[in-house]
């Protein structure tokens, strides 16, 4: 664990692994079938936002520390990533506080 926690590439694509497993796990909860009841789903919902940021600004963070010279085009595609998976994020809980009022 010590070494994988050392090298930032290998932890940056991890954390990209995991925020689209996340993504996947959220759409599929919008299937009626997988998701049983209404609080059920809230709860789902909110633990994988939680990770979703966690795993974003972490994910973010180690990509700065990426200083092979080889891996600059990677580091960027991984920048741009990270920052598009926050930015969906926020947008996504911005619209649930700005609709969270005309739910009945």
């Amino acid at each position: 664990m010590d070494k994988f926690l050392k090298n930032p590439l290998k932890v940056s694509e991890a954390f990209l692994v995991v925020a689209l497993t996340m993504y996947t796990i959220i759409a599929a909860s919008f299937i009626p079938l997988i998701i049983v009841t209404v609080s059920t789903f809230i709860i789902l919902i909110k633990i994988s936002l939680t990770i979703l940021i966690l795993v974003g600004i972490f994910g973010f963070i180690y990509t700065l520390f990426i200083k092979d010279k080889r891996k600059g085009k990677q580091k960027l595609l991984f920048l741009l990533l990270h920052f598009v998976s926050l930015c969906a994020v926020s947008v996504g809980v911005y619209v649930y506080v700005l609709f969270k009022s005309f739910a009945p």
